[in-house]
């Protein structure tokens, strides 16, 4: 997998830190960067990985030791040292018993990539509750994301690919490129999320991810895709738990449908995950070697609609809105940031030009939010015919995602 220190500026999980008290808990799935975070960008004086036979190996001093020794060395010097465990779930479960017992002392961070361990860690019962602050980790924001890669060229298109941090080497600022090196993991990567959960990866989740890649947005729509491939019965209801799983993992999300009540759209929340499955459901990827060339033409034609959720996401950071996009009557919008009603419309046009009669369009159906802030979000500014809405360029989203930043420190950066 590729890492990179300097991208991984991760302001808005730093901010969380510095807010937080002596006793953290991390969580995420896997490969957010969390262990990469903690080791390069906090401070500690002891750093044990929890492996998946159960033994304990110090990070620091690269020894192994057993849950015995692991516990006679961990209580000695809690209250003592700066502690932090990595997939502190694979320890016995008396380990948390034995903290409660001790009492908060010192500063001790864990770190998990099993969601499911966090749930019953925080659930009714536990013998931690309250001793521990969250930091949930997923997709690096979009606002730092775009402000790690504001001197590149084409800082918007690779900001919305390399949110999943593992993806980008430090070198690379080719879209498909990084796509491409990227692709061949995520199948891996799905598994090994389902496997530390000791959950099987069946069809139904594998043709899910699939029928959210191929367009189905909707659990209606994705369990009719399922039904035409004869993976599932076409049973909505069903489905939503297997929906539910993956959006509590962090490979998809929801997002609010204003104008139809109590409505969601569902989408990939990574773009490498999203360009995976479509490439699996279109051409029997990566079973069918695909060349650089012919993924770089199906990344060119998917890319507005990945700037699309992008951007919305980032201008929900900015503004502290709710994202969300506009339906109703046939007619869509790409950008509805709101709580109640809508305070935020816009479209997104990627294109190398938004003639006239585009603009009219898009200007006639945002005529009914009088009293909200109208924006246009292009690829080149000096290639849309005028008109009243505000019009937002690639320069202009990086200064978007520099103030989101700076709001974060509060301070220059």
């Amino acid at each position: 997998m590729f890492m990179n220190r300097q991208f991984l500026s991760r302001y808005r999980e730093r901010q969380r830190w510095e807010k937080t008290g002596p006793w953290k808990i991390v969580y995420g799935r896997r490969k957010v960067g969390k262990s990469f975070f903690v080791k390069n960008e906090t401070g500690w004086d002891k750093y044990y990985f929890i492996t998946h036979g159960g033994s304990v190996i110090d990070v620091g001093e690269t020894k192994s030791m057993n849950t015995d020794e692991f516990y006679g060395e961990f209580f000695a010097l809690l209250g003592k040292e700066r502690i932090v465990v990595d997939e502190f779930q694979r320890l016995p479960r008396d380990f948390l018993d034995r903290i409660h017992a001790r009492g908060r002392e010192g500063e001790l961070t864990l770190i998990s990539s099993s969601l499911f361990a966090v749930k019953r860690i925080f659930g009714r019962g536990s013998p931690i509750i309250g001793l521990f602050d969250e930091i949930p980790f997923g997709l690096i924001s979009p606002a730092d994301a775009l402000w790690n890669m504001r001197d590149v060229e084409n800082a918007v298109e690779t900001a919305a690919i390399v949110r999943d941090p593992w993806t980008y080497d430090g070198r690379t600022y080719d879209p498909a490129r990084i796509a491409a090196k990227a692709g061949p993991h995520v199948g891996a990567i799905v598994a090994e999320i389902f496997a530390e959960e000791e959950r099987t990866l069946t069809e139904i989740y594998r043709g899910a991810l699939e029928a959210v890649a191929a367009g189905a947005n909707t659990t209606g729509k994705i369990a009719s895709f399922l039904s035409g491939r004869r993976i599932a019965e076409n049973k909505p209801g069903i489905l939503s738990g297997y929906i539910s799983v993956l959006r509590d993992l962090g490979i998809i999300k929801r997002i609010r449908v204003h104008g139809v009540k109590n409505r969601y759209i569902i989408r990939h929340a990574s773009p490498i995950f999203d360009l995976y499955y479509y490439m699996m459901d279109r051409y029997g990827y990566p079973d069918t070697d695909l060349p650089l060339t012919f993924i770089a033409k199906i990344l060119e034609r998917k890319m507005p609609g990945y700037v699309e959720d992008f951007v919305r996401e980032l201008l929900s950071e900015y503004y502290g809105l709710p994202e969300g996009v506009w339906m109703k009557a046939g007619e869509e919008i790409d950008i509805a940031l709101g709580w109640k009603g809508v305070q935020v419309i816009g479209e997104v046009k990627w294109t190398e030009k938004v003639d006239r009669k585009t603009v009219r369009k898009i200007e006639n159906k945002m005529a009914r939010f009088e009293n909200a802030e109208k924006v246009l979000i292009v690829k080149r500014p000096e290639n849309v015919a005028e008109t009243d809405i505000k019009v937002i360029g690639p320069e202009d989203l990086i200064k978007i995602a520099e103030d989101v930043v700076k709001r974060r420190r509060g301070q220059g950066v």
